[in-house]
């Protein structure tokens, strides 16, 4: 088998060929693809990756939201208590 294959390589163009090759896949692949195969990869190899780094950034905001609101809260109730006390 490796005699048979040593001699084809030395009859054919094997840059050539490859380079053709690469540019009929290269083709192929790009009429083939499509945004929702290629995101259900992505989403096949990442899922949870991404499932916990949104988590992460979910309640990383629902605690500065919190903190935020807590903050509100705590200014309107100094400001209506001082009201009281002016009255």
């Amino acid at each position: 088998m490796d005699s048979i294959l040593d001699k084809v390589v030395e009859c054919v163009d094997i840059d050539g060929l490859s380079s053709q090759i690469a540019d009929r896949l290269a083709h192929r692949l790009g009429s083939t693809v499509s945004v929702d195969s290629l995101a259900d990869a992505i989403l096949g190899q990442h899922t949870e990756e991404l499932s916990r780094r949104l988590s992460e950034r979910l309640t990383e905001r629902l605690a500065r939201s919190m903190m935020t609101a807590g903050a509100s809260k705590a200014a309107a109730t100094c400001q209506g208590a001082s009201g009281k006390e002016a009255k």
